[in-house]
């Protein structure tokens, strides 16, 4: 009898499978060489990502195929085809749920750019079906090596409920989260005033909480439960073009007609010549009281952007006060006399 004899039955099935493999391989090289080809043509990206998707999932298929066809052609002792019969099953559930997790994360990146929601929380997304695809990746495989996965599920609910509980806050902060960025109220840019009087441009939007950029440089850090659940006005709506209200008071011998024509003509001056004036914008004036020291006025300009009403307000003031000056208004003020004696 030949050396080689007693191993025969083992040695010819392995040969089979490495060389049906080889050949899968080959195969499949050229075939995503082709449909890359394919894909690059058309306008969808759904093709594109089945076929990346689709990538780890066929490999472990090529495993399969490999396998069932070394079972076919080969004779193969029974307690050993028993044992590749239960993997051929969990190789086939493996690549179904690899393919549904390359399927969503792929897809969660190719309409993260198009879609605000899906561009702040796609890490999260992506983070949580790789964990939910994991955890029926380790239920199959107990299942398939025999062990009863009952008592991990109870376990697993009681464990998730004894999370949810430690977690509380957390929770809360990530449904405001989901609450922020499915509603909109705000969004990443947007010039902001919280109920407190901060104001600040939103930096981003987080499942737990969102960054606020105020004017000094810093940057604020707000739970969003807190920031769902306080009053907030947004700027940018609806539209970020606003309105700046300045008062001021004249002196009572002054010409309330010339206060009038001079204001105007000077907040129309500003308007246009200003970056940050709405040329469009119509200045709009009236008086509105008898003060204890003047005739109080207010005049309207508009801003092209909340954040810029400091500025305009600044040179509108300065120039209406040099103005005022050349034109012999007099803006009253109250005085006071401090008389020093001096002592022996």
């Amino acid at each position: 009898m030949s050396f080689w004899q007693p191993y025969l039955v083992y040695i010819l099935p392995i040969f089979v499978f490495f060389s049906v493999l080889s050949v899968s391989f080959i195969l499949r090289l050229f075939l995503y060489r082709k449909l890359e080809r394919w894909s690059s043509g058309t306008k969808t990206p759904w093709d594109n990502i089945v076929i990346q998707a689709s990538r780890t999932p066929l490999v472990i298929l090529i495993l399969i195929v490999s396998v069932w066809v070394t079972k076919y052609f080969v004779s193969i002792p029974e307690n050993i085809d028993h044992t590749l019969s239960d993997v051929i099953r969990l190789l086939v559930i493996l690549a179904a749920l690899f393919f549904m997790d390359q399927f969503f994360t792929l897809w969660v990146e190719q309409h993260a750019s198009h879609h605000k929601v899906l561009f702040s929380s796609k890490r999260f997304i992506s983070t949580l079906v790789h964990v939910v695809i994991l955890i029926f990746v380790v239920l199959f495989i107990l299942n398939a090596l025999g062990i009863s996965i009952t008592p991990f599920l109870a376990s697993l609910g009681i464990g998730s409920l004894a999370v949810a509980l430690a977690l509380q806050d957390t929770l809360k902060n990530v449904f405001a989260g989901v609450y922020l960025l499915m509603d909109r109220p705000i969004s990443k840019g947007d010039l902001i005033s919280l109920e407190d009087g901060q104001q600040g441009f939103v930096e981003a939007i987080g499942w737990r909480s969102t960054r606020l950029k105020l004017f000094s440089e810093d940057i604020l850090i707000i739970p969003n439960s807190n920031l769902a659940s306080s009053m907030i006005t947004n700027h940018e709506l609806p539209s970020e073009v606003s309105s700046l209200k300045i008062t001021c008071g004249v002196h009572y011998d002054s010409d309330l007609e010339k206060v009038e024509k001079v204001v105007l003509e000077e907040a129309n001056s500003i308007q246009v010549e200003h970056p940050a004036g709405l040329e469009s914008y119509k200045p709009v004036f009236g008086f509105y009281e008898f003060s204890e020291l003047s005739v109080l006025f207010f005049v309207r300009l508009g801003v092209k952007h909340h954040a810029d009403q400091a500025t305009l307000k600044s040179e509108f003031i300065k120039k209406l006060h040099q103005r005022f000056a050349c034109e012999g208004i007099v803006i009253p003020f109250t005085g006071r006399t401090v008389q020093l004696t001096k002592s022996d």
